[in-house]
This record gives structure tokens, sequence and C-alpha cells, in this order.
């Protein structure tokens, strides 16, 4: 459904999506998995997660909005060097016209993604579906 959606909306509070994952952020998170995943299955997910990246650039381009709190942007996931890999990336997707970042305030007392993080697909030609995602350790 992702794929052919033309709109997506991401909501969620403890990481980041994986639209948005550079190659070391998306490595960190799947070597932190558990349980433990081997060589060849990290490199199989993290060449289909940045992947599906081509959504946020294909023609015609979705409308693609995130919403995320503001903690994640504050953790060094995979070390300083990683984390300052993914900022500079989100520096550079946030300007696109298809997408909107948003950076919900950490001291907010409550939010849509209290109950774990959701997706909002509209797919072509179809009304708004919401999709509920299951938080792991490996992110969405």
């Amino acid at each position: 459904m992702e794929l052919e959606a033309v709109e997506l909306h991401y909501y969620g509070a403890l990481s980041l999506p994986g639209l948005l994952q550079t190659e070391g952020h998306a490595h960190a998170v799947f070597t932190a998995r558990r349980p433990l995943l081997d060589e060849e299955t990290i490199e199989q997910r993290m060449t289909a997660r940045l992947a599906r990246q081509e959504i946020l650039t294909r023609w015609p381009p979705p409308l693609v909005t995130f919403t995320i709190e503001e903690s994640v942007l504050q953790r060094p996931i995979g070390g300083r060097d990683v984390h300052r890999e993914q900022l500079k990336r989100l520096l550079e997707v946030a300007p696109l016209r298809n997408v909107e970042l948003q950076v919900m305030p950490t001291d907010r007392s409550d939010h849509p993604s209290l109950g774990g993080p959701f997706t909002l697909l509209t797919p072509k030609g179809s009304l708004k579906s919401a999709t509920w995602k299951c938080r792991t350790s490996a992110g969405w």
C-alpha cells in the first residue's frame, strides 16, 4: 500500500521512520535488535529499507508527513558520527516540497501516538485508511 499511496502520514515518538533513516542509522537499529539478526538478514533489511526511500523523490510524489518527538533528534543512535549524518539527512529531506517534518516537543502531556506508532495512508483513488504498525526495536 505504501508504494501506491498518494499521502503518507507517519506518527511516532520513539524512533525515526525508515523512510528517513541513513544507512548508518538503519544498521545501528538492526544490529541492536533483539533477538539478534544474522549479518545476511541485517543486510537484506537495510537494503529494503533504503530502497523504500525512493518514495520521497518519485514522480508524481506523494504528500508525506512525519511527526516525531523532539527526543528522537537528541538520541545519538549509532554514535556521534552516525547521528550527525542522520541529522544532515533530515535537513536534506525536510525542504522537499512534498515532505513535512514536524517535531513534537517532549514536554507535551499527550499526543496521538501514546499507544504506539501509526501510519495514515491514502491509496490512489481511495479514502484515507489507518495502518497500525507494531513497535519493535527494529524501527518502522
